[in-house]
Protein backbone atom coordinates (compact mmCIF):
# COMPACT_ATOMS: atom_id res chain seq x y z
CA UNK A 1 0.00 0.00 0.00
CA UNK A 2 3.19 2.42 0.24
CA UNK A 3 4.59 2.06 -2.69
CA UNK A 4 0.73 2.46 -4.36
CA UNK A 5 0.94 5.78 -2.37
CA UNK A 6 4.45 6.46 -3.39
CA UNK A 7 3.20 6.02 -7.26
CA UNK A 8 0.38 8.34 -6.63
CA UNK A 9 3.07 11.07 -5.46
CA UNK A 10 5.02 10.43 -8.48
CA UNK A 11 1.92 11.11 -10.94
CA UNK A 12 1.40 13.91 -9.20
CA UNK A 13 5.12 14.98 -9.70
CA UNK A 14 5.39 14.39 -13.33
CA UNK A 15 1.39 15.51 -14.62
CA UNK A 16 1.64 18.98 -12.03
CA UNK A 17 5.22 19.94 -12.71
CA UNK A 18 7.10 17.44 -14.67
CA UNK A 19 10.74 18.88 -14.83
CA UNK A 20 10.39 21.39 -12.24
CA UNK A 21 12.13 21.02 -8.84
CA UNK A 22 11.92 22.57 -5.39
CA UNK A 23 13.91 22.43 -2.61
CA UNK A 24 13.67 22.62 0.80
CA UNK A 25 14.98 26.14 1.37
CA UNK A 26 13.37 27.48 -1.88
CA UNK A 27 10.23 28.29 0.05
CA UNK A 28 8.33 26.98 -2.24
CA UNK A 29 6.63 24.52 -0.06
CA UNK A 30 4.65 24.80 3.06
CA UNK A 31 6.22 20.94 4.43
CA UNK A 32 8.87 20.82 6.72
CA UNK A 33 12.38 20.38 5.02
CA UNK A 34 12.54 16.85 6.13
CA UNK A 35 9.44 15.92 4.25
CA UNK A 36 10.30 17.78 1.02
CA UNK A 37 10.73 14.36 -0.50
CA UNK A 38 9.84 10.87 0.23
CA UNK A 39 12.98 9.07 1.97
CA UNK A 40 12.80 6.30 -0.25
CA UNK A 41 11.72 6.73 -3.38
CA UNK A 42 13.41 8.17 -6.60
CA UNK A 43 12.01 9.05 -9.98
CA UNK A 44 13.65 8.85 -13.03
CA UNK A 45 13.95 8.38 -16.96
CA UNK A 46 15.50 5.98 -18.67
CA UNK A 47 17.49 7.01 -22.12
CA UNK A 48 15.81 4.19 -23.94
CA UNK A 49 17.80 2.52 -26.84
CA UNK A 50 17.33 3.70 -30.30
CA UNK A 51 15.38 1.51 -32.17
CA UNK A 52 13.55 0.32 -29.20
CA UNK A 53 9.89 0.42 -29.48
CA UNK A 54 8.98 -1.70 -26.40
CA UNK A 55 8.47 -5.00 -28.06
CA UNK A 56 8.42 -8.41 -26.11
CA UNK A 57 12.36 -8.50 -26.01
CA UNK A 58 12.31 -5.31 -25.30
CA UNK A 59 16.45 -3.62 -24.69
CA UNK A 60 14.16 -1.16 -22.54
CA UNK A 61 13.20 -3.77 -20.10
CA UNK A 62 17.16 -4.98 -20.10
CA UNK A 63 18.09 -1.66 -19.79
CA UNK A 64 15.72 -1.18 -16.86
CA UNK A 65 17.09 -4.40 -14.85
CA UNK A 66 20.72 -3.34 -15.25
CA UNK A 67 19.75 0.23 -13.86
CA UNK A 68 18.22 -1.29 -10.98
CA UNK A 69 20.44 -3.89 -10.22
CA UNK A 70 23.42 -0.90 -10.73
CA UNK A 71 21.77 1.50 -7.93
CA UNK A 72 19.81 -1.18 -5.99
CA UNK A 73 16.56 -0.50 -6.21
CA UNK A 74 14.25 -3.04 -4.79
CA UNK A 75 11.43 -2.45 -6.38
CA UNK A 76 10.86 -0.54 -10.04
CA UNK A 77 7.31 0.41 -11.49
CA UNK A 78 6.12 2.42 -14.64
CA UNK A 79 4.69 5.56 -13.70
CA UNK A 80 2.46 6.30 -16.90
CA UNK A 81 1.98 2.06 -17.37
CA UNK A 82 -1.98 2.97 -18.90
CA UNK A 83 0.28 5.12 -21.35
CA UNK A 84 3.20 2.57 -23.09
CA UNK A 85 3.50 4.92 -25.79
CA UNK A 86 4.30 8.82 -25.85
CA UNK A 87 7.10 11.19 -24.11
CA UNK A 88 6.34 9.55 -20.66
CA UNK A 89 6.79 5.96 -21.68
CA UNK A 90 9.83 5.42 -20.09
CA UNK A 91 9.63 7.43 -16.44
CA UNK A 92 9.56 5.08 -13.50
CA UNK A 93 9.55 5.16 -9.51
CA UNK A 94 11.90 3.04 -7.83
CA UNK A 95 11.98 2.31 -4.09
CA UNK A 96 15.76 2.61 -2.27
CA UNK A 97 17.24 0.08 -0.41
CA UNK A 98 17.26 1.07 3.08
CA UNK A 99 19.34 3.49 4.24
CA UNK A 100 19.99 4.98 0.73
CA UNK A 101 19.21 8.53 0.52
CA UNK A 102 17.30 9.79 -2.28
CA UNK A 103 19.63 12.41 -3.05
CA UNK A 104 22.98 10.37 -3.65
CA UNK A 105 20.88 7.90 -5.07
CA UNK A 106 20.13 10.63 -8.11
CA UNK A 107 23.42 12.33 -7.95
CA UNK A 108 24.45 8.55 -8.70
CA UNK A 109 21.75 8.11 -11.25
CA UNK A 110 22.26 11.55 -13.29
CA UNK A 111 26.22 10.13 -13.98
CA UNK A 112 24.40 6.52 -15.27
CA UNK A 113 24.29 7.05 -19.30
CA UNK A 114 21.30 4.97 -19.54
CA UNK A 115 19.46 7.73 -17.29
CA UNK A 116 18.13 10.53 -18.82
CA UNK A 117 17.15 12.32 -15.47
CA UNK A 118 16.54 11.28 -11.72
CA UNK A 119 15.23 13.37 -9.07
CA UNK A 120 13.66 13.05 -5.15
CA UNK A 121 10.18 11.57 -5.05
CA UNK A 122 9.08 15.54 -3.94
CA UNK A 123 5.95 16.19 -2.00
CA UNK A 124 4.01 18.78 -3.55
CA UNK A 125 0.85 20.87 -2.53
CA UNK A 126 -1.28 23.41 -3.59
CA UNK A 127 -1.34 26.25 -1.81
CA UNK A 128 -3.62 28.59 -3.25
CA UNK A 129 -7.47 29.33 -3.29
CA UNK A 130 -9.57 29.29 -6.24
CA UNK A 131 -9.44 32.57 -7.85
CA UNK A 132 -13.26 31.61 -8.78
CA UNK A 133 -15.66 35.47 -8.05
CA UNK A 134 -18.18 32.97 -6.35
CA UNK A 135 -15.82 30.83 -4.38
CA UNK A 136 -15.87 33.74 -1.09
CA UNK A 137 -19.90 34.92 -1.80
CA UNK A 138 -22.44 33.60 -0.67
CA UNK A 139 -26.47 33.58 -1.58
CA UNK A 140 -25.90 35.29 -4.86
CA UNK A 141 -28.70 33.17 -6.67
CA UNK A 142 -30.43 33.61 -3.33
CA UNK A 143 -29.31 30.26 -1.40
CA UNK A 144 -28.61 31.30 2.35
CA UNK A 145 -25.08 28.84 1.69
CA UNK A 146 -21.84 28.90 0.33
CA UNK A 147 -21.61 29.72 -3.67
CA UNK A 148 -18.89 27.56 -4.45
CA UNK A 149 -20.36 24.92 -1.33
CA UNK A 150 -18.92 22.18 -3.22
CA UNK A 151 -15.49 23.51 -3.63
CA UNK A 152 -15.44 24.54 -0.08
CA UNK A 153 -16.64 20.84 0.31
CA UNK A 154 -13.39 19.43 -0.91
CA UNK A 155 -10.95 22.09 0.71
CA UNK A 156 -8.68 23.22 -2.78
CA UNK A 157 -6.11 25.14 -0.95
CA UNK A 158 -5.06 22.51 1.42
CA UNK A 159 -6.03 19.48 -1.13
Amino acid sequence: MQFLAAIVSAVSLSVLSFGATITADSGATSLPETLVYAPDYVVFELVRPEGDYGGKASRGQELLQHVAERHGFDQTVRVFAHSPEGPLKDVYLARLSAGVSPIEACEEMQADPAVKWAEPDYYYRCQLAPDDTYYASTGSWGQEYLDMWGLHAVNPQNA
